[in-house]
């Protein structure tokens, strides 16, 4: 598992906020905005859908990443 973390981002100005509302309103969902540590790179559409699937097997949301210097053990 990786060990590099997000943080909520708090830095963001209103202009940023008000956007991030007007696409929560647009898809009727709630949205976290994160901040990495580290630059990461997006997952390959294979892997994000086994993130998906345990995810409804679980019934959780899953954050998941993948590090662009990795450190995975």
């Amino acid at each position: 598992m990786a060990t590099e973390s997000y943080k909520i981002a708090n830095n963001l100005d209103e202009s940023s906020i008000t956007r991030i509302r007007h696409l929560e309103k647009e898809l009727g969902a709630c949205i976290l905005a994160l901040e990495p540590h580290n630059t990461v790179k997006q997952l390959c559409e294979e892997d994000l859908e086994k993130v998906q699937k345990l995810e409804k097997e679980l019934h959780v949301v899953l954050l998941a990443y993948r590090p662009e210097v990795c450190s995975m053990h």
